[in-house]
């Protein structure tokens, strides 16, 4: 017997990281912010984000990436849509004629 025959062998076994589902998790995080705080600062970035990671996962053909990233463009748009009305409610409930 040879001494190399005692010694185990590990093998790594690596599965390949499937890009785009992180800036799907920021697109939503950043898109629900721009819905309550400065839509003209943070809709822009969410959209911005939400697309390049779309992209992202449609080249990588993660699923569950390509369905955050929507969902992040989703909450952007509708930050840019509500943020300014609920900014005009709240102005016109704290500072009445």
């Amino acid at each position: 017997m040879s001494e190399n025959s005692n010694q185990i062998s590990y093998v790594k076994i690596v599965e390949k990281n499937k890009g785009g589902q992180s800036f799907g998790i920021v697109s939503i995080v950043v898109g629900i912010i721009s819905i309550i705080f400065f839509s003209f600062i943070f809709s822009p970035i969410a959209f911005f984000i939400g697309v390049v990671g779309l992209v992202i996962s449609i080249r990588s053909g993660n699923a569950a990436g390509i369905g955050m990233n929507i969902s992040g463009v989703i909450a952007a748009i509708i930050g840019a849509v509500t943020s300014p009305v609920l900014v005009g409610l709240f102005g016109a409930i704290i500072l009445p004629r």
